[in-house]
């Protein structure tokens, strides 16, 4: 599971670092007040869990997770579609990584 974890983790800090400079790059300035990151989330942030042996608990919040940003990712590349090509692009890629993640943990669903 750790190992799972932590793919994910890396993936997520270049996307962010990905979304920073694009964001840049369209003139804006990502936000540097992590208070501020709860608020404007697309989803609740999960909490911290108090047993941490609970695959079935990692597994159901990282799979809510990454469905949410899926949805946010396909929702900027259908509003960036044969608009802003880069943006869109980027938005692509993430969420065929965001999809990766979540068939990942998917997989390890026990039937």
């Amino acid at each position: 599971m750790s190992e799972f974890l932590d793919k994910i983790a890396k993936d997520e800090l270049e996307h962010a670092t990905e979304l920073a400079e694009r964001i840049i790059k369209l003139g804006g300035l990502p936000t540097n007040v992590p208070g501020s990151l709860a608020k404007n989330a697309n989803g609740p942030y999960p909490g911290v869990m108090k047993n941490l042996s609970d695959y079935d608990e990692i597994i159901k919040i990282v799979t809510t997770a990454e469905a949410g940003a899926i949805d946010v990712y396909n929702k900027i590349a259908k509003k960036t579609f044969g608009k802003d090509h880069d943006t869109y692009q980027l938005a692509c890629h993430i969420m065929g990584e965001e999809i990766g993640h979540e068939e990942m943990f998917e997989n390890l669903i026990e039937k």
